[in-house]
């Protein structure tokens, strides 16, 4: 998690974004000859990703044309497992697969909220109150609420 944190709570520009090269593939000027896969709304379901990453992992194995996984964001939210999901997502794939995360719009409120919760508390009720469950954290929990205050 802490890896998680320290990316979401860099030191951000006054627009709010955290300026990093972008990754950028250069697909040429025909159309690409290898598979794109997508895999999109994971909300917290790592078993269902695991699932998606091992048809693909099948797929490619089979035609024997190593394609691009693009992982469409909304990473977190509403399932029990968003802080595992982040963590499978953090190291490379299990399976070789060449993955381009992009980030949802969960994924983009959830670093909102670390930054300001006092600002950004509506995101509890979009599924983080089951984000923060997945790091162990209870929002009804006095002592965090607390601590949430004090910083």
């Amino acid at each position: 998690m802490r890896k998680v944190i320290g990316w979401l709570t860099q030191k951000r520009s006054s627009q709010g974004s955290v300026p990093r090269p972008r990754r950028r593939i250069d697909l040429g000027v025909d159309a690409p000859t290898y598979p794109i896969y997508a895999i999109g709304d994971v909300h917290g379901c790592l078993e269902l990703l695991k699932e998606a990453e091992a048809k693909i992992a099948r797929d490619i194995e089979e035609t024997r044309r190593a394609g691009v996984v693009v992982l469409l964001g909304d990473y977190v939210d509403r399932g029990p497992a968003s802080s595992g999901v982040l963590d499978y997502l953090i190291k490379p794939s299990e399976y070789g697969l060449r993955r381009m995360p992009l980030c949802g719009n969960h994924d983009d409120v959830f670093r909102l909220f670390l930054d300001d919760p006092e600002t950004h508390g509506e995101w509890l009720s979009l599924g983080g109150e089951q984000t923060l469950a997945s790091y162990g954290l209870d929002v009804h929990d006095q002592n965090f609420r607390q601590r949430s205050r004090n910083g």
